[in-house]
């Protein structure tokens, strides 16, 4: 078995690039980990997610700008499938609690609007 402290699941990566692309922070991403029965510290979420940001160039902007578009188009091509993945970016009554903690709720409330208007603009 892997150790758990390296192996990271699909549903944690999904939790830690989706949020964080939406502003969330690595230090509350860690805790909404944790809320959800994971245990990533917060250099670990930055490792991880900066590895996938290596790995997909497409998925930022910039050093410090995630193409939330880019990124949900990845979100779907992990192995969970749509329904799940939507599951699991879900934010939990928990998860907006820490968000609110560090003052986060405004920023990711624009990202999701923004978002909003995209996928608007797709479907007629």
């Amino acid at each position: 078995m892997p150790n758990p402290s390296v192996f990271w699941t699909d549903a944690e990566v999904i939790v830690a690039v989706y949020f964080l692309s939406r502003g969330v922070t690595e230090v509350a991403i860690s805790e909404m980990l944790q809320a959800r029965g994971y245990h990533r510290s917060i250099s670990s979420v930055r490792c991880k997610t900066m590895a996938i940001a290596r790995q997909n160039k497409k998925l930022q902007k910039s050093r410090d700008e995630w193409d939330i578009r880019a990124v949900d188009f990845w979100l779907d091509s992990r192995t969970l499938p749509h329904g799940v993945v939507s599951q699991v970016i879900g934010p939990t009554d928990k998860d907006i609690a820490i968000m609110g903690e560090y003052g986060l709720s405004e920023v990711v409330l624009e990202n999701l609007s923004c978002i909003t208007l995209f996928w608007s603009e797709l479907i007629p």
